[in-house]
């Protein structure tokens, strides 16, 4: 089978929910197109959401990034699966972008692994700024509220 009718069969598969079938058939076609970055995410997510390891999916990922996928997603992506490996260093640093590659979403996961990390003060900083960056935004406006609250009420210890 050639790794476009692989890459087919693995999409059908996920689309379908047989997740051990599309990461198969997405692993299949990765022999042929080791560093196809589109392949490379879709096997990341797929073993991330199949419950294989996140090291493998947090692996995959990462070679999406190295290989011309660095996207958005990817990088949330791989941040949520290096969270779950309890690399929160490396997590943030994924997150961790200035500048024109940053984005609002990015900013969040970036101020979400702050706060999850026990981090509340530079959640907030995170959070600052999006709200700032968009005012409209209302699930920013509310997701700096609770870091802001622990900081707040740890002030008057």
């Amino acid at each position: 089978m050639k790794s476009q009718e692989r890459l087919r069969a693995a999409y059908a598969a996920y689309q379908k929910g047989d997740l051990k079938a599309a990461l198969v058939q997405a692993e299949a076609a990765l022999k042929a197109l080791p560093r196809d970055p589109n392949i490379l995410q879709f096997a990341g997510v797929v073993s991330c959401q199949a419950g294989a390891t996140e090291k493998k999916g947090a692996d995959y990922l990462q070679r999406a990034l190295d290989n011309g996928g660095d996207t958005v997603d990817n990088r949330i992506n791989l941040a949520k699966a290096l969270s779950e490996l309890g690399r929160w260093k490396e997590a943030l640093q994924i997150c961790a972008v200035e500048g024109d590659a940053s984005s609002p979403d990015l900013q969040r996961m970036h101020a979400d692994l702050l706060k999850a990390q026990g981090r509340p003060s530079e959640a907030v900083w995170v959070y600052e700024r999006l709200v700032y960056e968009q005012p409209n935004n209302f699930e920013a406006w509310n997701n700096l509220a609770m870091p802001a609250m622990k900081v707040v009420t740890s002030m008057g210890r």
